[in-house]
């Protein structure tokens, strides 16, 4: 998950994002000189080329930071300033003054930001639905502070943006959206169940393209005269920092890093129809619209965006992943025939309940009053659907076609030998599994241990539910796939 930066006119703006005070003691990001004074990158180039994350430099394992999370999720925690910053938008909020979240505005500040024509609404509307039944829902159900509020227009009109820029290079190279695809691995399933790391350990291998979490949120460079360092980079370092600083509880359960690769979910986002919003705001009315709408042209938008990064930046393969597609499963084949789909699992007790915290600590950033028992409530029902659904799709296809799409991937060998899942895998996708990718594997798994921003304490409890609940709400999906019990 990642926190957007409002976007502006690419212009190559160079202002250097303020340093808030009195910092407590949050994991900072990572010091990466190298990447924040990278060049202009073109369209599909990496910034992680020759960073010290890449084969050839020496790696040591992290240090493991002593922080253990709250679980005081109704009282997230607040730097000193931003508090101050909350009070003074309520007070001005009691006497009338607040800026109300508007469709047409959000259109009009992405277009101007994406330097679009005056007037432009892009060149189908099939996001605007989306983006009205979400402004709403966010006005009349998410209870957001006044931070909350401004990073969430900022959020929006940088979703819209990035979607009418993308828009500008599809007229530009219309020859690139005929091509054919490389063939993608797709990894998805119930959210805490390995997908990230497994999603990050397969992209270190260069034969796969990702979208990097600096390329997400914007996957169009500048313009070709812009000189300097690319903007997108110093945006999405920004957006880590703020999100360490705001939320260093948050950052614990879910490390940020805007050179890592992120959920292609945020790609889905730029046409509104998407888990996103439900996972960090309190939406329902958005989220229940979401489940009924057609996702095709979320799907197909990214699709487009993969060819247009592939025409420029060709691998012979695309690793993506978001526990999103495991509730969309037609759709996503519906639109990639050629995906290869692993599909992860771990007790639910453990990933349900490690979830439900991290999305309380989300919701955190953007609330003054996260209500845990309602989370669990939405969430618990959600991944529910996304299994049962999941299992539907698979149900559906023919035992031969079923077999040959989709991998089944145990957390706890993940963990317990992920070199010999990571061969499993790539020879189930009839991908060559080498010395060299195994000595690169290894060297990657060293430098990315467990806890380095701080340990995660979470239980169900928390959010209304007991061990043995979860067991039997999920006995189906348990015994389809054999998952083991943890505790």
């Amino acid at each position: 998950m990642s926190t957007r930066d409002e976007g502006r006119a690419e212009s190559c703006p160079h202002a250097a994002a303020a340093k808030p005070e009195n910092r407590p003691a949050a994991p900072p990001a990572d010091k990466r000189a190298e990447q924040q004074d990278a060049p202009i990158l073109k369209v599909g180039e990496s910034a992680v080329k020759n960073s010290p994350l890449s084969p050839g430099h020496p790696v040591e394992a992290p240090r493991p930071s002593p922080r253990v999370t709250s679980r005081d999720y109704a009282h997230p925690y607040r730097p000193f300033p931003l508090g101050a910053v909350n009070a003074a938008g309520r007070a001005l909020g009691t006497i009338g003054i607040r800026r109300p979240l508007n469709t047409d505005a959000i259109i009009k500040a992405a277009a101007r930001a994406a330097g679009r024509p005056k007037g432009y609404t892009g060149l189908d509307d099939d996001y605007r639905e989306g983006l009205e039944i979400l402004i709403d829902s966010i006005e009349t159900e998410a209870d957001l502070n006044p931070l909350g509020r401004m990073i969430t227009r900022g959020r929006l009109v940088t979703a819209l943006k990035a979607r009418f820029r993308a828009e500008e290079l599809m007229e530009k190279n219309p020859g690139a959206l005929d091509a054919p695809l490389s063939p993608p691995l797709v990894i998805t399933g119930l959210q805490r169940t390995g997908t990230t790391l497994l999603h990050r350990l397969i992209a270190d291998d260069d034969r796969f393209r990702s979208f990097a979490s600096w390329e997400v949120l914007d996957p169009v460079p500048p313009p070709p005269g812009c000189r300097g360092k690319d903007p997108r980079l110093k945006a999405a370092l920004r957006a880590e920092k703020g999100a360490a600083w705001i939320a260093p509880d948050f950052f614990a359960v879910h490390p940020i890093d805007y050179r890592a690769p992120e959920e292609d979910v945020l790609l889905l986002d730029n046409t509104f129809r998407s888990t996103v919003a439900e996972a960090i705001l309190n939406v329902p009315t958005y989220a229940a619209w979401v489940e009924s709408a057609d996702s095709t042209p979320a799907y197909l938008f990214m699709r487009k965006i993969m060819l247009l990064l592939q025409a420029e930046n060709p691998r012979p393969y695309w690793i993506l992943k978001t526990p999103h597609h495991l509730e969309f499963l037609d759709t996503l084949r519906a639109v990639f025939p050629e995906a290869k789909i692993v599909q992860t699992h771990r007790d639910p007790v453990t990933a349900v309940g490690s979830f439900l915290s991290m999305v309380a600590h989300g919701y955190g950033m953007f609330t003054d009053a996260p209500n845990p028992k309602s989370i669990g409530r939405h969430w618990m029902r959600k991944c529910l659907r996304m299994v049962e659904n999941g299992m539907n799709y698979r149900d559906s296809l023919p035992h031969s076609e079923e077999q040959e799409t989709f991998l089944d991937v145990q957390y706890i060998d993940l963990m317990g030998n992920p070199i010999g899942t990571l061969s499993g895998i790539l020879d189930f996708a009839g991908i060559a599994f080498g010395e060299d990718q195994e000595a690169a594997a290894e060297a990657f798994l060293l430098g990315h241990g467990r806890h380095r921003f701080g340990k995660h304490a979470y239980d169900p409890t928390d959010f209304g539910y007991e061990k043995e609940t979860i067991r039997s709400l999920f006995s189906e999906y348990r015994n389809r796939y054999n998952v083991p019990d943890e505790h």
